[in-house]
């Protein structure tokens, strides 16, 4: 029996490890970008590839004859599934869009990752020459330490210069080249050495070929993802260091007839006008005519709050890099000062360049009034000391906890301390009819502020929820007279009347939010709502 020289197997073992757990990285972070919520996510997908390897160990006892070729083939299984677990993943959600079955092909794979790596530690350590136990130890900690590299590699380097995809792609090619070298140096441990070279080089090949094809190929996966039809083009798509960006235009013929109907008729835009959809992390920020005056989204975030406030010259917008809540507030002739504070600078100077970008939000981010601060909204909301009028918290969807503490009841009294007298804040999350909403509704309550709850009329019951919150109680009275004054504004596009119905505001509230928790930093009840309501849905595309 050949056997297999400590060095080379100390080698092997820290080179597998250290990949699995980027493949493990790769597939987690590729949930995360279709469901949302990494802890959950992450936690899952490492907890399922411990047991799978902890069953592949168990059963290397079936694999003892033949060891070596059982130890390749496990290898190659897991560099090639490995290499490609990404794009099979994002794959199955474009053409499926199925939650479920998404998850099961996830699950599939992990046990297909975890159960070789498993299998791969008992079948080398029986192969080396010699079998004590101090040696035992010291591979363990070859296998530990291969799993930390990895976990580094992936997270500091890989991720950042290829994203998921290409970081899958890459390790698995180089653990083919591992592969390779392995046979070659043990061919005599092969019934067929040159078998096995024939394959792991065809698949070095392959995958080569993937990795230097893996932008069209994530271009094509794209357009099936987000096509709102089957002629929907994808014009941008790409990874800031903070998020994926995906940008694409659909025939106006092909959206849905009475959804057109709607937005056309306050648009200022010809029925022609192609629609372009805006994409942040797969949560859809803006789906409107290209151009167009207004949306139902942003009509419905923006005017209120500035209707309601007693003045309008300091205007704080966090987040909203796109430029499109500026759009709306730069229609004001009294407002001042806009201070945007967005996280991710390259969003914002691709919004800045961009034509079509700069064509959909009137360049609003180049009006003479406009601020522009690159930053974390939570900690620059805890660490300035200046005062708005009009505040709007304009944070991309999501079920992650960056963005359940800046719905915090923390957070909310940092935002209440930068609020001057008068005036109003405008949040959005979620759907309107959705316990995530009103949990957030419970929370701002509790940070004393009063509110109004009201959301859009572009999707029915799943419209967009809304909330302004003030320090005074706001007066809806005179409201639609306020709002005629402006010809921007169209006030059938806010406030639905079913919301004022035989039932007060406070008593309307009050039937929603009970039994609830509030949301804080340390115990973030909005993810709870938001996995609980929405369990294995795919948050893509206009799914």
């Amino acid at each position: 029996m050949t056997k297999i020289s400590s060095r080379d197997a100390n080698i092997l073992i820290f080179i597998f490890a250290g990949s699995a757990l980027i493949y493990e990285m790769v597939l987690a972070s590729t949930l995360v970008f279709l469901f949302g919520d990494s802890i959950f996510y992450f936690s899952l997908t490492i907890a399922f590839f411990i047991l799978f390897m902890g069953l592949g160990s168990s059963a290397s006892v079936w694999f003892r004859k033949n060891s070596l070729s059982w130890l390749v083939v496990a290898e190659v299984l897991v560099t090639v599934l490995g290499g490609l677990c990404g794009l099979i993943i994002l794959w199955v959600a474009g053409h499926t869009k199925d939650g479920y079955m998404v998850s099961c092909v996830a699950l599939v794979l992990t046990f297909v990752i975890g159960f070789g790596v498993g299998l791969e530690i008992p079948i080398l350590f029986e192969q080396i020459e010699t079998q004590t136990e101090p040696r035992f130890g010291k591979f363990l900690m070859f296998d530990y330490l291969g799993a930390l590299v990895g976990a580094i590699l992936f997270s500091l380097f890989l991720f950042p210069k290829m994203d998921a995809i290409g970081s899958a792609l890459a390790v698995g090619i180089f653990n083919l080249i591992t592969i390779f070298v392995f046979v070659f140096r043990y061919s005599r441990g092969f019934a067929v050495p040159m078998a096995y070279k024939v394959i792991v080089l065809s698949l070095f090949f392959i995958e080569v070929g993937v990795l230097s094809r893996r932008h069209s190929i994530q271009a094509d996966i794209d357009s099936q993802i987000f096509q709102v039809s089957a002629r929907t083009q994808v014009l941008n798509s790409f990874r800031t260091r903070y998020q994926k960006v995906m940008i694409s235009l659909t025939p106006a013929e092909d959206v849905d007839a009475i959804h057109r109907k709607k937005v056309v008729a306050t648009s200022g835009v010809v029925a022609e006008t192609p629609w372009i959809s805006i994409y942040l992390n797969n949560y859809t920020q803006s789906f409107a005519p290209l151009g167009s005056l207004t949306d139902f989204y942003h009509h419905a975030f923006v005017h209120p709050a500035m209707l309601l406030s007693e003045h309008r010259g300091r205007v704080l917008i966090l987040g909203g890099g796109d430029g499109l809540p500026g759009k709306e507030v730069n229609k004001y002739s009294d407002v001042e000062t806009v201070v945007t504070v967005d996280l991710d600078g390259e969003w914002v100077d691709f919004a800045k360049s961009d034509p079509r970008m700069r064509t959909h939000n009137f360049d609003s981010l180049m009006d003479p009034r406009t601020e522009i601060i690159i930053d974390d909204a939570f900690h620059w909301v805890r660490m300035t000391k200046q005062k708005f009028d009009v505040i709007f918290v304009d944070f991309p969807e999501g079920i992650d906890f960056p963005l359940a503490r800046s719905y915090s009841l923390q957070f909310l009294k940092d935002l209440k301390r930068l609020l001057n007298d008068g005036g109003v804040i405008s949040f959005q999350t979620d759907s309107f009819n959705n316990p995530v909403y009103w949990s957030v509704v419970k929370t701002i309550l509790a940070a004393g502020f009063s509110i109004i709850p009201h959301r859009s009329l572009e999707f029915g019951d799943e419209s967009y929820g809304f909330i302004l919150a003030s320090k005074e109680k706001k007066s809806l009275e005179n409201f639609e007279s306020k709002a005629d004054a402006y010809p921007f504004i169209n006030s059938r596009m806010l406030f639905p009347p079913y919301l004022m119905g035989q039932m007060s505001v406070d008593a309307f509230v009050k039937s929603k939010t009970e039994g609830l928790m509030i949301n804080t930093f340390f115990h973030p009840t909005f993810l709870y709502y938001y996995r609980t309501s929405q369990p294995w849905d795919i948050f893509i595309g206009n799914n």
